[in-house]
């Protein structure tokens, strides 16, 4: 299950018709100027993929509260590709290197700011800086002011009220802190993070649902693995938390090769679930090749809503489970 799932739909639907628009201008101007990056991922894996993922989002899909998840979640899974910021569209880059574009000014909150609070977006902080690594985005000074809003929100004991139990929104951060650096802090909220396992082994975005999401407990497996817990106890109760994540995740799947969300097939969860499967060392060649079967010929990947064609939210989280990677992966350069 993911946090918006059953708005899939919804979301889909009133920005299909800007999403062409989009990815017309977007493709005209991703790749400006032959770059040593462009030469690198000139023949990436499933290159048809790339292709769609590239001209899926835009600069204005970032600024977008509805659909900035997706949008840097795909410019993160394009890094899979050999894709660096450098490829990236002037008013794209812009998203990850202007000030008034993150924080925003007097006048409008950025995308990384919550427009009532005025406090940074923890969850989406953390997937700005998995994104700007991944991506070798030049904005290291805004990346610097990033994380220091993030770790002021980091109580004593790893919680994160803004987050208010949201262990997607919590494992977000621990990748973006790992992603900077910020060992200790990252290992603080993953000790916090296992807290909210569920009895069935499984997370949840809220933590008053009593059952684990098959989205939410596919990233918090991430989140543990990327963290180098260093104490035996540390590392024992990390491998223990994700091995009951694990079993969860296998006790739900449907015919041990995908996973169903609110009455459909479900190509997000199973993306999700192969990285973390995957990230635990678990076998996922059922799964991969599930989620392959819904490629299409454009290069996306069909939801169940989309009527034969790829959907740019399913392609955002899908392209590095097909080719072999993960989150953990990407973040260690491999």
């Amino acid at each position: 299950m993911f946090e918006t799932k059953s708005g899939l739909r919804i979301i889909a639907t009133k920005t299909g018709a800007f999403a062409l628009g989009a990815a017309l201008v977007l493709g005209a101007t991703i790749s400006t100027g032959a770059t040593a990056a462009n030469a690198a991922s000139a023949t990436p894996k499933l290159p048809a993929t790339v292709a769609f993922l590239k001209t899926a989002f835009s600069d204005a899909d970032i600024q977008n509260r509805m659909t900035t998840g997706f949008a840097i979640e795909a410019f993160i899974q394009l890094a899979g590709a050999g894709v660096t910021a450098a490829d990236l569209s002037p008013s794209i880059r812009a998203e990850f290197t202007k000030s008034i574009r993150i924080f925003g000014d007097h006048n409008k909150a950025g995308y990384l700011v919550d427009p009532t609070s005025h406090i940074i977006k923890p969850g989406l902080a953390g997937k700005f800086l998995v994104a700007s690594q991944v991506l070798k985005a030049q904005n290291t000074s805004f990346r610097a002011d990033v994380v220091n809003a993030l770790e002021a929100q980091i109580a004593a004991d790893g919680s994160i009220t803004a987050s208010r139990g949201n262990a997607q929104d919590i494992a977000w951060v621990v990748l973006g802190l790992q992603a900077e650096g910020r060992v200790s802090q990252a290992m603080r909220v993953a000790a916090a993070l296992t807290k909210l396992a569920h009895r069935d082994g499984g997370f949840n975005y809220d933590p008053a649902i009593s059952v684990g999401g098959t989205d939410v407990t596919s990233i918090v497996i991430q989140a543990l693995m990327a963290v180098p817990f260093v104490t035996s106890a540390s590392v024992t109760k990390r491998n223990n938390v994700v091995a009951k994540a694990v079993a969860y995740l296998k006790a739900t799947s449907v015919q041990k090769n995908h996973f169903v969300a609110w009455g459909d097939v479900d190509p997000n969860g199973t993306a999700y679930a192969i990285m973390g499967l995957q990230a635990a060392g678990s076998p996922t060649a059922p799964y991969v090749t599930w989620l392959k079967s819904h490629l299409r010929r454009d290069g996306g990947i069909e939801a169940p809503w989309s009527q034969g064609a790829g959907d740019r939210y399913v392609t955002a989280q899908g392209y590095l489970p097909l080719i072999g990677k993960t989150y953990v992966s990407l973040l260690a350069g491999k």
